[in-house]
């Protein structure tokens, strides 16, 4: 009998698009599946149809259709009577762990990190999040080792596009005598887990675009709210591009996205279907909070624009208002990123390079002038590799015989061993992600102290490098660097690649 098997996601596009690759390696691993994704009203056309998906069912809670206790009740029961054979919380909250759980569904899996929802599972798999290496596509993809059975990983993702007319499109190509250019999409803001770059970076960025070259620029974005920011956007614009705000269902996005040579946005919901239709992005990621690492462009040619050691703040990127990330990305800097990456070789990525360099900061403490030999090989190959690194002294010698020695270092910092308060700040503020000990002393106090000190204020808490990580070649030195970073996601992984 083919399993029937519900898959929760009833949040944003890129959520969902993201987890394509868990339904591919469900179907891909167990061919006679029948799968259910629950999406919001929303987010539906994504999936309807998808090769993996045999009936997208629509939320009741956001649609209105479950308010109260009789409706919650009335939901439970439509849940019941549908006789699923398991559930995947790909979205782990408590209301659809209730739900799925009082409908009796025999295997429920989902987040045992999420301490309420778990409670209410009988297959919770550990996600662990602050884990900066793994991408939200392994995360989803991670959650099946609670089905029980050999998996076989598929991490391709793709979505079916209608051949459907773009009759607005055309007119607005027509008016412009632009038929014969290639199309640059941008999608302004944002969903709210990032900030959006400025307004006045995007105008300018537009006229650079329509004035230099030959692309013809065109804006996406949904509701009232995006409406109003693409208006205030338009203002500052010196030229015409294709304003698309509320012109286009989720259906017609597909296809506008697949006409682009180009998407340009933060890690938002557009970037995410571009990633799935192949089609290259710029992605421009002001803030510290969020990491490529984990949220790039999955698996299609990209690149990230972003200067967060620019900000001197703990980042909060929910509350913040200060402009210190946003104005640190200037429009000529994004062009000329543009020019250079649509000029060159589009191709995939596979070392994530250009994500570790835009979410990882390294930081070496230095406590010991024997240590200045392999330090200089040290910034050596980080400069190399186009790593931010930020060199933390110990003593007022070592950080005078770096300076007169002129270190091509980013940032050079001093503090005494015994101002944890300052290392603290200097930790959090600069967002350091690693951290290479010289020499390997006091390891069990950074590892079991001052790690889970900073984590009340870090999204991404530092590792600590190993002692011998490999400074004898560039390719070995870079390599080290990723294994530590993949080392810490623990789990014993058993899905096997395709």
């Amino acid at each position: 009998m083919s399993p029937k098997i519900l898959v929760i996601r009833p949040d944003a596009i890129g959520d969902v698009v993201l987890m394509i690759p868990m339904l591919n390696t469900i179907k891909k691993s167990i061919p006679d599946a029948q799968i259910y994704p629950l999406l919001s009203a929303y987010t539906a056309p994504l999936l309807d149809p998808h090769d993996a998906v045999k009936e997208v069912i629509i939320d009741w809670k956001k649609s209105g259709k479950a308010k109260g206790v009789i409706g919650f009740l009335k939901y439970m029961k439509f849940i019941k009577d549908q006789h699923f054979d398991m559930v995947i919380h790909s979205y782990c909250d408590p209301y659809y762990t209730l739900l799925t759980y009082l409908a009796g569904i025999p295997l429920r899996i989902g987040d045992q990190q999420r301490l309420l929802p778990a409670l209410m599972m009988n297959r919770a798999v550990p996600q662990y999040f602050r884990h900066l290496y793994v991408h939200e596509v392994e995360h989803n993809i991670a959650l099946l080792k609670g089905i029980g059975c050999p998996i076989t990983k598929v991490e391709e993702m793709n979505l079916h596009v209608p051949n459907v007319p773009l009759i607005q499109l055309e007119l607005e190509l027509s008016k412009r005598e632009a038929k014969d250019k290639k199309l640059i999409m941008i999608h302004p803001t944002t969903g709210g887990g990032n900030r959006p770059w400025s307004l006045s970076g995007y105008a300018k960025l537009i006229d650079l675009i329509h004035t230099q070259s030959n692309y013809q620029v065109l804006l996406t974005g949904f509701g009232k709210k995006d409406e109003e920011v693409v208006s205030d956007l338009l203002s500052q614009c010196q030229t015409s591009p294709i304003n698309l705000v509320n012109q286009t269902s989720i259906t017609e996005l597909k296809k506008v996205i697949q006409r682009s040579c180009l998407v340009i946005g933060t890690d938002t919901g557009p970037t995410h279907i571009a990633a799935a239709l192949k089609v290259p992005v710029i992605g421009i990621t002001p803030t510290k909070f969020v990491k490529s690492c984990r949220w790039g462009p999955w698996q299609t040619p990209n690149k990230i624009i972003s200067h967060p050691e620019h900000c001197p703040y703990v980042c909060n990127p929910y509350e913040c208002q200060k402009q210190d990330c946003i104005e640190a990305i200037s429009p000529e800097r994004v062009f000329t990123g543009i020019q250079s990456f649509l000029s060159g070789p589009l191709v995939i990525d596979k070392s994530r390079r250009d994500w570790i360099q835009h979410s990882v900061t390294i930081g070496v403490y230095l406590s010991e002038h024997s240590e200045l030999p392999r330090l200089k090989k040290w910034v050596r190959l980080s400069s190399s590799q186009s790593l931010r690194v930020v060199i933390i002294c110990t003593r007022r010698s070592l950080f005078k015989a770096i300076r007169e020695e002129a270190f091509p270092v980013l940032e050079l910092v001093y503090c005494p061993w015994y101002q944890w308060r300052s290392l603290y700040q200097i930790i959090t503020r600069k967002d350091i992600n690693l951290i290479q000990l010289m020499p390997n002393k006091a390891r069990p106090i950074w590892e079991k102290i001052i790690r889970n000190i900073v984590a009340t204020q870090m999204y991404v808490p530092p590792m600590i490098l190993p002692e011998h990580i490999n400074i004898n070649s560039e390719k070995a030195f870079f390599t080290d660097i990723v294994e530590t970073l993949k080392g810490n996601f623990k789990t014993k992984d058993q899905i096997h690649p395709q």
